[in-house]
């Protein structure tokens, strides 16, 4: 995990942030690894309401100082070339390498900011949520295609989170089209995104 700031020519180096999901998505993998079912289709995620449980108290994982600590190191220690990319990203030649790992006082500084970024993340979540169940609350066709989506997408985020959009400042309800990158909504979780603010 990197937390300095990478250099474009440094794939597969994760920010702090960026680790977040893949201990979500190992969350699924060992759920699928440990269930026993005598039938399939009482296997993993068939009951979306606890499919995203197990996955979401691995991304504890992600916030424990000694699990940080274990996999944060600087990215100049993973070869040679990411090295002499470090040395010469300096503006000072003098400058001597960063420590491998974390610190604790940093780490402890990241620990610090955990419940804001949670109750964002949080309110975020909330917001694709009732988004989710909005778009599939509609009693009639009629209702459906008279919806209008970005608007929608925009008052409940401004609700929610209680964040300014565009909205604010002469772009209207309708500005940018927000719930196009929703993709959660086209892939079956169909009302059922509420399972992830838990």
């Amino acid at each position: 995990m990197n937390l300095s700031k990478p250099l474009p020519d440094q794939p597969g180096l994760l920010k702090h942030n960026d680790a977040r999901p893949l201990f979500h998505e190992l969350g699924h993998a060992i759920h699928s690894q440990t269930t026993r079912t005598q039938y399939s289709i009482f296997h993993v995620t068939t009951v979306r309401d606890f499919g995203e449980i197990p996955n979401i108290m691995l991304e504890n994982w992600w916030w424990t100082p000694s699990v940080i600590k274990e996999i944060g190191f600087h990215y100049s220690y993973l070869s040679d070339s990411y090295l002499r990319n470090w040395k010469e990203s300096q503006k000072d030649s003098a400058i001597s390498q960063p420590p491998q790992q974390l610190d604790d006082e940093m780490i402890q500084n990241l620990m610090n900011s955990r419940h804001s970024s949670e109750a964002l993340a949080t309110l975020r979540r909330c917001h694709l949520a009732i988004f989710d169940m909005t778009v599939h609350s509609p009693k009639t066709r009629e209702e459906v295609e008279s919806m209008n989506l970005s608007e929608m997408w925009n008052k409940i985020n401004s609700e929610v989170t209680m964040m300014e959009g565009l909205e604010n400042i002469g772009g209207g309800w309708e500005w940018g089209h927000g719930c196009a990158r929703f993709g959660a909504i086209m892939r079956g979780y169909d009302a059922g995104y509420y399972a992830y603010p838990l």
